[in-house]
């Protein structure tokens, strides 16, 4: 499965209100904030594989929403 991955900086810490790493965000459409986990889990990846899946088969945004995904 490929997925866009953000590396943020200061900005992108204090947007989303890191206080602990490692943190991992799944980000829907509109980059609004789906899902936030805090530190390691045996489960993590199949939890995110979910959550990727599950917003997959959500309605699109509305028309003139635009959300890229660039390699």
């Amino acid at each position: 499965m490929r997925y866009t991955v953000l590396v943020g900086n200061d900005d992108t810490v204090s947007d989303f209100g890191v206080i602990s790493f490692p943190n991992t965000y799944v980000i829907g459409p509109g980059w609004k904030l789906y899902k936030k986990y805090s530190g390691i889990s045996e489960t993590k990846a199949a939890d995110i594989r979910q959550d990727i899946e599950t917003l997959l088969k959500t309605k699109p945004e509305p028309k003139g929403a635009k959300i890229t995904n660039e390699d």
